[in-house]
């Protein structure tokens, strides 16, 4: 038996969600509802598997501590007492907005979408 990829099978049950179900007419507004609720989660555990987030963050902490030792909540106490800052880390806010970015095209792909045209205006 051929093994489905994850991001497949989770493609392949939205796209079936979106043919088969939504489109019936007979969907009052509390299942319209739930349905697209439940294909906004799928897409949101499918970018997850894709773009993997958390690599971004344990990036930024191999950087600042010692492989392992950092934790982001430590990070932030650290960077508003500036014991972590510019000066001490010259990538940390490039490194920051990586961190954002990826968590973004996972939680709210339409901002990040509309952050790249606002800045392709200027």
């Amino acid at each position: 038996m051929r093994r489905i990829h994850a991001p497949t099978l989770i493609e392949l049950s939205i796209e079936t969600l979106k043919n088969e179900i939504q489109s019936q007419k007979t969907l009052d507004g509390s299942q319209r509802y739930a349905l697209a609720m439940a294909i906004s989660a799928l897409n949101i555990a499918r970018a997850e598997i894709l773009t993997e987030p958390e690599a971004a963050q344990w990036q930024l902490l191999d950087y600042i501590y010692d492989d392992g030792q950092g934790n982001m909540k430590q990070l932030a106490q650290h960077i508003r007492s500036k014991a972590v800052s510019d000066e001490t880390y010259p990538d940390l806010r490039q490194r920051l907005e990586t961190l954002l970015v990826s968590e973004l095209e996972v939680r709210n792909p339409a901002a990040l979408k509309q952050r790249a045209a606002d800045n392709a205006a200027y």
